[in-house]
């Protein structure tokens, strides 16, 4: 098993560092915990000019994993002469923006989640989750590094 645990190669990071600067000038951050919180409404021109920049540096992380495992896969290949099985298991991001139907009062809604730092872990029955793992809910891998975060 090879696990790969790569991003956008700091645009993600490029594009968050630019946005919060541009919202902070726009809304100020007084209150806010950090200034990480700052965001802007949604359907603004702010909000959507940050959905986009965001979802480029997603799909870039997303090629990158992609070109990674494609030259793993030629390495195994080449030392060991088959890379026959080596198919992706998962791929998951975190620190994106997502919009996700959830149940707020009662009520379905659809809402833009921004989870910094973290992975959704949806359990099972959800739309979102591949048919492979929707019977026994999402995937999360965790790397070694990140097991000391963990509480038990």
């Amino acid at each position: 098993m090879v696990m790969i645990h790569s991003g956008s190669r700091g645009l993600g990071h490029q594009v968050a560092s630019d946005y919060i600067r541009k919202m902070e000038d726009k809304y100020g951050f007084e209150g806010l915990p950090d200034r990480e919180l700052i965001n802007a409404p949604i359907q603004s021109e702010m909000g959507q000019d940050y959905y986009k920049a965001m979802c480029g540096a997603v799909n870039f992380a997303f090629v990158n994993r992609q070109m990674i495992a494609h030259w793993a896969r030629n390495c195994f290949k080449k030392v060991f002469g088959s890379s026959e099985g080596m198919t992706q298991v998962y791929d998951v991001c975190h620190n994106i923006a997502k919009f996700e139907k959830h149940d707020i009062d009662g009520e379905m809604r659809k809402v833009c989640i921004h989870r910094k730092g973290a992975t959704r872990s949806f359990g099972p029955g959800r739309e979102e989750i591949p048919d492979i793992y929707r019977d026994i809910g999402q995937p999360v891998i965790i790397p070694a590094a990140w097991e000391r975060h963990l509480i038990y």
